[in-house]
């Protein structure tokens, strides 16, 4: 059979539709009670971007009555509607990005997002909104790009207690642990691991510190070399004295009952500066 230059042309532009991996979600949606359909998801009519996205933060997931937001920023989050949608019966987001991965994200997922900042003069009523933001959350940052780096799910730690116990009693320090379990994409902290009265500290170079939440399987000793915290099969990752480099998220002060919802317990009172860093990933500093 013989196909004619135009019936060619046609034919291999209905084989790339059918194989293109861009976001499959429909943009037809119910025209009735947005809310039936995006739930607490602040959705404009943008369509997905190719191009490289600013860091719009990295941190716990918080999924609302009204909005989304990054936990520890406080920031609103916004979405494109041709690449995610609500699922209700789970109360999870769910988003397809430009490389044709499907990401399933729930209420304390830690993620890390990518996009723009719609919060400057104007440019959040620039959009068409198809579940227009709720009054109480306007939206700060239009989500392109998404990375999951840790589930918010219960861990066994190696002496079996629980998802969030520490090794605070055996050396006389305050180890505080998270149930997060899946290191991965998150922002990165490099400074000096400090130990001062039991607390275990990440001084940066304008002299401030940071109390460290460490990931769930993580173990610190005293040793001759000084403090030293081990992973989960055992390898040295940082010392007391020297550099380390830490992923993960800054939290503030008015964070304080959330991260003691996480690790199980009060905070002693030397050990409250009003900053923490809940470190997803730790090793020597190069």
């Amino acid at each position: 059979m013989k196909l004619s230059v135009a019936s060619l042309v046609a034919l291999l532009a209905a084989v790339a539709a059918c194989t293109s991996v861009a976001p499959s979600f429909s943009a037809e949606r119910s025209t009735g009670d947005p809310r039936l359909v995006w739930g607490p998801l602040a959705v404009n009519d943008d369509p997905p971007v190719t191009i490289a996205a600013a860091l719009g933060g990295a941190g716990p997931l918080e999924i609302g009555e009204e909005c989304v937001r990054l936990k520890n920023t406080g920031r609103t989050l916004a979405w494109r509607q041709a690449q995610v949608r609500w699922d209700a019966e789970r109360r999870e987001i769910v988003f397809d990005d430009l490389m044709g991965r499907t990401l399933r994200i729930s209420d304390g997922d830690w993620i890390e997002v990518g996009g723009a900042s719609i919060s400057g003069p104007g440019e959040a009523r620039r959009r068409t909104w198809v579940a227009p933001p709720d009054a109480s959350c306007p939206p700060e940052f239009e989500v392109h790009s998404l990375e999951l780096a840790a589930r918010a799910a219960p861990a066994t730690v190696p002496n079996g207690t629980g998802p969030t116990t520490t090794a605070g009693t055996a050396d006389g320090l305050f180890f505080p642990r998270h149930p997060f379990t899946l290191p991965g994409a998150a922002a990165l902290m490099e400074g000096t691991l400090i130990e001062e009265a039991g607390c275990l500290w990440l001084s940066g170079g304008d002299g401030e510190r940071l109390l460290l939440l460490w990931p769930p399987a993580h173990q610190a000793k005293r040793t001759a070399r000084g403090v030293e915290v081990r992973d989960g099969i055992g390898r040295t990752v940082a010392t007391t004295g020297t550099q380390a480099l830490l992923g993960g998220g800054a939290f503030r002060q008015e964070h304080e009952d959330y991260l003691v919802s996480l690790i199980g317990q009060d905070i002693p009172s030397q050990c409250r500066r009003g900053r923490y860093w809940l470190a997803t990933r730790v090793e020597e500093a190069p």
